[in-house]
This record gives structure tokens, C-alpha cells and sequence, in this order.
């Protein structure tokens, strides 16, 4: 394994292999999975990078061209590594993601707070609507 890099923990998955764990490293302009059993590379240049929407914080890697190989990084830290913010191709998929992610934070926060002034709002309207009906029957006349 290479020890002169940060490590990542992760795992690769193929049908050759099944699901193998071991660590993610980044090496020059690639990225290195590496096991006791698996290694594998992906140039920076074709690295796809995706959530995986299965495990919330987990991150995909592929190759367009190799795409039954599928890299796993345990951590959403791995997307600040400096070798995939150096690299355009890896940074802009890096932004996508994140904008995707806070387009969703502010859609969630929104709708928590439309449903919060709608309960304030049915609240109020409930209290008004109360009140005038206690009104009304304190003024009709008694008999």
C-alpha cells in the first residue's frame, strides 16, 4: 500500500471480485483504490463522482470506460482532498454536488417555515373566529 499519500477508507466492487475493503489514495493525477487483493486506478480526467443514494455520506467513484468497477469512500471528507479540488474536471463535479445539496438544505428549510406560518396562521384564524362567536352570543339578547 502506499503510505506516502493520505488514505481514505473505502471499498471496490466488481463482479470478479464482489465487495473488497480497503483504502483510497491519491496518487499524482489518479485515484487509487488499494487492497491486499484489489488495486485499482481511475485518472482524475474520467473520475465520475457521485452520492451514493443508498448510504447517506457516501461518496461513488467510476470510469465511464470501466464501469462495472465501482470505488466507495466511506467519508464526504474525501471530497476536499486537494488533488480532486485541483483538477477541474473533479472540482466541478465537486460544486455540483454541493449545490445540489444546499438547493435541497434551503427547499427543506423553506417548506419547514411556510408549515410553521401556516400553523401560526390557522392558529390565529381559529382564535379570531372564537372570539367573535363568544362575542356574538354574549350580545344576543336573553329571554
Amino acid at each position: 500500500m502506499t503510505e506516502a499519500h493520505p488514505a481514505f477508507d473505502g471499498y471496490v466492487s466488481h463482479p470478479s471480485v464482489g465487495e473488497v475493503r480497503g483504502k483510497i489514495v491519491f496518487v499524482g493525477w489518479r485515484t487509487r483504490f488499494e487492497s491486499i487483493t484489489v488495486v485499482r486506478e481511475i485518472l482524475l480526467v474520467k473520475l465520475q463522482i457521485e452520492r451514493n443514494p443508498a448510504v447517506p455520506g457516501e461518496i461513488t467513484f467510476s470510469d465511464p470506460d470501466h464501469a462495472d468497477w465501482i470505488i466507495r469512500a466511506a467519508e464526504e471528507g474525501i471530497l476536499e482532498h486537494e488533488s480532486l479540488q485541483q483538477q477541474p474536471h473533479t472540482r466541478n463535479q465537486i460544486r455540483n454536488l454541493q449545490s445540489g445539496r444546499e438547493l435541497k438544505r434551503a427547499l427543506k428549510i423553506t417548506g419547514i417555515c411556510l408549515g410553521g406560518l401556516a400553523t401560526v396562521g390557522g392558529c390565529i384564524a381559529r382564535l379570531v373566529g372564537t372570539t367573535r362567536h363568544s362575542r356574538a352570543i354574549s350580545l344576543a339578547p336573553s329571554q
